[in-house]
């Protein structure tokens, strides 16, 4: 237990980053980036990551066409 709580202890300050640099996006970024017919590569899973972390929990709304 002690080596998972050093783990935990270790992604959380790496999970605020991602947060606080989520929670910067406005509007318009959002628009523009579901614009996109096909994602640059690295964008599905980053966003999909993303959704996760908004509580999407069903994998088959985290596919491009649905994000």
């Amino acid at each position: 237990m002690a080596a998972a709580n050093k783990e935990l202890d270790a992604a959380i300050p790496a999970m605020e980053a991602a947060k606080e640099a989520v929670d910067c996006l406005n509007q318009k970024a959002i628009q523009e980036f579901k614009g996109f017919n096909t994602p640059p590569n690295g964008t599905e899973d980053v966003a999909s990551a993303v959704q996760i972390l908004f509580g999407v929990k069903e994998e088959k709304k985290r596919t491009w066409p649905s994000q």
